[in-house]
């Protein structure tokens, strides 16, 4: 599965660069509200992203991505759930280039010790340009992950002990504002 994520990032990079005219390096920091379970055990999420966009025509730009994802604990006897998502971004223009909207697509690779696999990585989001070098957008952005063995935070939310065989989907996803820097 991994590796033809990874082969499918290098084809679309590699042949979007034939099509480049005006490519970016972005840089989006967010912050968010959790939904789903999650918002049981987390009340804030932040993440940081960053996608190399080149563009394919006036309006559309697509390329990978790579984010770091974090849920913060609200009690201290539970762990912060952390995500690695990798994917693809692409984003469509208005004709006046001030709106966007786009979408990542991935995987997101769960970090820490827990047994947890990860899960499909999505994040649509609608934005607005402040300037050349800034742009403002509000997003959902979703990781279902599976746990055989789940952490402390969920035998809380599910109220019973799981056995370590019985594989448990959990949804964890925010809803965010971003805030994002133009490098190139």
């Amino acid at each position: 599965m991994m590796r033809k994520l990874l082969l499918a990032l290098f084809f679309v990079g590699t042949t979007t660069t034939i099509f480049a005219q005006e490519d970016e390096l972005n840089l989006t920091l967010s912050g968010g509200v959790p939904m789903g379970k999650v918002k049981e055990v987390s009340n804030m999420a932040f993440a940081g992203d960053v996608n190399y966009l080149f563009q394919v025509s006036d309006h559309f730009k697509i390329g990978p991505s790579v984010s770091y994802v974090y849920f913060n604990a609200k009690d201290k006897d539970v762990k912060a759930l952390m995500f690695l998502p990798v994917g693809a971004s692409a984003k469509f223009m208005s004709s006046n280039e001030k709106f966007f909207v786009g979408t990542d697509l991935g995987y997101g690779l769960p970090l820490g010790k827990d047994n947890k696999k990860g899960g499909v990585y999505f994040k649509p989001y609608l934005g607005y340009n402040i300037s050349e070098v800034v742009k403002i957008s509000l997003s959902y952005t979703g990781i279902p992950f599976y746990s055989s063995e789940p952490a402390e935070a969920y035998k809380l939310i599910d109220g019973v002990r799981t056995s370590p065989k019985d594989e448990k989907n959990y949804d964890s996803g925010y809803i965010g504002l971003n805030l994002t820097f133009k490098l190139l």
